[in-house]
């Protein structure tokens, strides 16, 4: 019986070491990953200081679908100007989200098999 209660008290042990290492080092290294993201994002639209978006500027959601930023003017580059189809995905995040996405869609783009029907 007593063997048995000290396998218990390490079993537990090892499970609170471990969940404290797990959200200690989340929770440590978070605003790092934050900011990396962050940069991640500027690197691949190119977007630099001057045409991009303060997060506080925009406002609260209020059930639309979509807010205006900038007068609702696009600020894309020259470069960003093309007629090809392209398709552009940024790598996930440390957290393992999906990122920017940027595309000039068209026919080509397209997926070529039929869509299957969803069930309800």
């Amino acid at each position: 019986m007593r063997k048995r209660k000290k396998t218990t008290v390490k079993i537990i042990g090892v499970i609170i070491t471990a969940i404290l290492l797990f959200f200690g080092f989340n929770f440590e290294n978070i605003e790092n990953d934050l900011q990396n993201i962050e940069n991640t994002i500027a690197q691949q639209t190119n977007i630099n200081s001057e045409t991009s978006y303060n997060l506080q500027d925009i406002p609260p959601y209020t059930n639309s679908p979509y807010v205006e930023i900038n007068n609702n003017i696009p600020n894309f580059s020259e470069s960003d100007y093309t007629t090809e189809s392209f398709e552009k995905y940024s790598e996930l995040d440390a957290l393992g989200r999906c990122g920017v996405a940027f595309a000039n869609i068209c026919k080509e783009t397209m997926p070529k098999e039929r869509r299957r029907k969803r069930r309800n």
